[in-house]
């Protein structure tokens, strides 16, 4: 019994600390080799987690699988599915906190940091797989940074506000978009 708390202890903290790590890489600035390795760390951190977190979970359903051998196929079919789910369970909430925090720093970092500028789009990215991104440039710090947002209300050649963070320029959002989603989530 001692052994499986361990094991599941173990699985949890090894969860968020490559839940932790693959949220540096999301809000890393520019991409290099060692947030490539970190986001690797961060992957095999939550997979090993979560199999760790399962291992008591997948001897109790094995156990209980040999208990009813005899029994009837509808049963085992019942537990067998069951276990599968439950097996999902910690790949989805993990799954869900790195959304939310990932959400949530993207809000902040706006709120907080947000710098509202004009830019032309210049293209589209097209595709059967694509949400029809459009792209533009724009400046900050003297340094060129390439943004790319969903379509929404725009097009190919239009002028459009957006905002971005100062402390991150890769968040961004059409400014408008969010004067719109500020407002529904004020009081």
């Amino acid at each position: 019994m001692l052994k499986n708390i361990i094991l599941g202890l173990t699985g949890i903290v090894l969860t968020v600390i490559g839940e932790y790590f693959a949220f540096r890489v999301y809000s890393n600035i520019e991409f290099d080799v060692i947030y490539g390795l970190l986001g690797i760390i961060a992957f095999l951190s939550i997979f090993i987690g979560c199999i760790l977190f399962l291992t008591p979970i997948f001897k109790l359903w094995i156990k209980l699988d040999k208990q009813l051998n005899g029994a009837h196929p509808i049963h085992r079919s019942v537990i067998n599915i069951l276990a599968f789910f439950l097996s999902l369970i910690p790949f989805i909430v993990a799954g869900k906190v790195f959304y939310h925090f990932t959400g949530k720093y993207h809000s902040e970092q706006l709120k907080q940091h947000g710098i509202v500028t004009k830019v032309k789009i210049h293209s589209e990215i097209k595709g059967n797989n694509s949400r029809h991104d459009l792209c533009f440039d724009f400046m900050h710090n003297g340094k060129k940074w390439e943004g790319m947002l969903a379509s929404w209300n725009y097009e190919v050649g239009d002028s459009a506000a957006i905002i971005y963070s100062a402390e991150n320029p890769n968040e961004m959002e059409w400014y408008q978009l969010y004067l719109e989603q500020t407002s529904i989530h004020t009081p």
